[in-house]
């Protein structure tokens, strides 16, 4: 029976000990995204980078289909 006493004893000093630990963490990151903005002005972040236009794309695509005819009439012919 004292087995099973000190078990219990263990596991409530273990889940107390990661709740803790969850509780603190959960502080600490709220804490942290309040605190991180107010130096955003230090590094700002990179601006997003513009996507190729379909124009650029549809030229590619005409230039590869030009070849892949060309490759055909040369094994052909």
């Amino acid at each position: 029976m004292e087995i099973l006493s000190q078990g219990l004893v263990l596991l409530i000093a273990g889940m107390s000990i990661v709740f803790m630990f969850l509780a603190v963490l959960v502080f600490v990151m709220t804490a942290t995204s309040k605190f991180i903005p107010k130096f955003n002005h230090i590094l700002p972040d990179d601006k997003p980078r513009k996507r190729p236009t379909k124009a650029a794309d549809s030229a590619s695509d005409d230039i590869a289909i030009a070849i892949a005819v060309a490759v055909a009439a040369a094994q052909t012919a």
